[in-house]
């Protein structure tokens, strides 16, 4: 038996043309022999170790990677490298300051909103009005002080004078210390409301008993020195709230 060269089917010895293409096999043929079989004889499995196998085997484990001996030896060549991990302590830090310092922000807003810093605040404005006195500053200090549209003018007049004695004073000025500790700030009762508003002309107050609400009484030490002369005074200040601001409504020295 043959075979046609050219498309492979089978033919009888003695054909000349192909019966399936019609290519000629005088030319060129194909015989086949049978031959014996061979009986293969199974072998031991014996599994080949290259030479860089301790060497794939040890180098994922340095890199990160936990795997066997036969992973690591095919996946050896086309290791990608771990990527070295950023430590995040410079971030939580700063998120951690960022934190802190908002609720400092906020804390300090709520205390001003509640009046207890600032001089929205009872003890806010007597520091601020005794600062003022502390600096010989009277302009600073009528500020501090509540009065309604009718003592305007007069507020007016009283400003232009505190400043033609501050300017009159000069180089005095310095010659002369002032210093001031507050006591106590409380809230007055109704018969010191009583009190106060029946001699309220005596306190200088230029407001309406009605614009003023929770009416409190301060007590301050007045501190004062010049040329080696000092003297101690003490003076009650009534503050209360004015139109929604905390202001000196009258003073008693």
């Amino acid at each position: 038996m043959k075979f046609c060269n050219n498309c492979g089917t089978s033919l009888d010895d003695d054909a000349v043309f192909c019966t399936s293409c019609g290519a000629n096999l005088s030319q060129e043929t194909v015989n086949v022999q049978p031959q014996e079989s061979v009986n293969v004889q199974p072998q031991e499995n014996v599994t080949a170790q290259p030479q860089e196998f301790n060497q794939a085997y040890t180098q994922p484990q340095q890199m990160g990677y936990d795997m066997g001996g036969q992973e690591a030896f095919n996946s050896y060549g086309n290791m990608p490298v771990a990527p070295k991990k950023k430590s995040k302590a410079p971030l939580i830090i700063g998120i951690c300051a960022g934190a802190v310092a908002l609720v400092a922000v906020v804390v300090v807003v709520l205390l001003f909103a509640f009046g207890v810093l600032g001089s929205n605040s009872p003890k806010g404005i007597v520091e601020e009005y005794m600062e003022a006195v502390k600096e010989l500053d009277g302009v600073a200090a009528l500020d501090c002080m509540a009065y309604s549209k009718e003592y305007k003018d007069e507020i007016k007049e009283m400003k232009e004078e505190a400043k033609e004695e501050a300017e009159g004073m000069g180089s005095m000025a310095s010659l002369v210390e002032i210093d001031y500790e507050i006591d106590d700030i409380e809230k007055a009762s109704a018969k010191e409301k009583k009190e106060f508003w029946e001699e309220a002309e005596d306190y200088g107050v230029m407001v309406d008993k009605k614009d003023v609400k929770d009416l409190r009484i301060c007590e301050v030490t007045l501190k004062m020195s010049a040329m080696g002369m000092k003297e101690e005074t003490e003076m009650t200040l009534y503050v209360g709230k004015y139109k929604g601001d905390w202001k000196i409504i009258g003073a008693d020295e």
